[in-house]
This record gives structure tokens, C-alpha cells and sequence, in this order.
């Protein structure tokens, strides 16, 4: 068995966006980039943080 596991959510980035920014604050003004991986399709999100900001 993986280590990884994989849940399916029917959220908005906004919304990851906002659940996760009160832990780590430096993704509230994170840049946000999403791409499709394998043949399977698994969207990936990242939130990339601009440098010098912080929260």
C-alpha cells in the first residue's frame, strides 16, 4: 500500500486556497498553477509563493 493517498474534493482552488492560508499564511498571496499529470489525468495544483511577501 502507498503512502500517498488520494481524495477527490469538489472545491475551487479559492477555496483550498482559503483553508490552507491559516497555516501557512505565505499562500494568500501565492501564484497559482494547475497542470494535468499521466494518463490518468491527476490535476495537480501548486501554489508557488512570491518572493519578499509574506501572509
Amino acid at each position: 500500500m502507498s503512502h500517498l493517498t488520494r481524495f477527490r474534493f469538489h472545491i475551487t482552488n479559492e477555496q483550498v486556497r482559503a483553508l490552507l492560508k491559516t497555516s501557512y499564511p505565505e499562500i494568500a498571496n501565492a501564484t497559482l498553477r494547475e497542470r494535468t499529470e499521466g494518463e490518468n489525468g491527476l490535476r495537480v495544483v501548486e501554489f508557488l509563493p512570491q518572493p519578499g511577501r509574506k501572509g
